[in-house]
């Protein structure tokens, strides 16, 4: 009579025949193997979190997303004492050839675009400029400046012709020439600009 063998033996048995190790301490590694890959991996992570304090605006003032860093701007537009509404402000720094764009609520207040929506403006002198028009037909609402389809006053596509009595605020301040409107940003901020205009 031939008795069967135990599963374990099976198991533990090769194809030749001859009994293995099977005991799972015997193909342990060591603890000290790990030690390379676990320094390797804080010192990563640490690398990391330097790059990220240049990276975001949580661990500096300013922002870098292009050529120029740029600083928090926001600001507030009054004419004849009251809040203007839907105007478009623009800043144009003429040391670094570059604008920002922002466009007022119905608190007259804004904040400025340079890069990304409401990053800011580059430090120094602006030329500032504001527009506000009323078209006399009908057409498609404005886009916010957050959107790729926003094209700034004087810039890209020519925009539905309007004479100057539709503009809701003296046009002299539609032009850089004009406008006699300068605002200074500061690297420290904060940049609180308030403009204030009168006929």
């Amino acid at each position: 009579m031939i008795e069967q063998c135990p599963n374990w033996s099976r198991a533990a048995m090769n194809t030749s025949g001859t009994l293995e190790n099977s005991h799972p301490a015997s193909n342990a590694k060591p603890r000290g193997v790990m030690a390379p890959q676990k320094d390797f991996i804080m010192k990563y992570f640490g690398l990391m979190s330097l790059l990220a304090c240049f990276l975001f605006p949580g661990c500096g003032h300013s922002v870098r997303t292009g050529d120029h860093p740029v600083f928090p701007v926001e600001g507030v537009v009054t004419y004849k004492g009251k809040p203007v509404e839907g105007a478009d402000v623009t800043f144009f720094n003429a040391e670094a050839n570059l604008s920002s764009f922002g466009r007022t609520d119905n608190a007259g207040k804004f904040r400025m675009t340079t890069y990304s929506s409401n990053d800011g403006a580059v430090a120094g002198k602006q030329i500032v400029t504001i527009s506000k028009m009323v078209v006399a037909s009908p057409a498609q609402p404005m886009p916010e400046t957050s959107s790729t389809a926003y094209v700034p006053p004087g810039m890209g596509a020519p925009s539905i012709p309007v004479t100057p009595q539709s503009a809701e605020i003296p046009i002299k301040y539609a032009s850089q020439e004009t406008s006699g409107l300068v605002a200074v940003i500061q690297e420290s901020g904060p940049n609180e600009i308030r403009l204030e205009l009168t006929d």
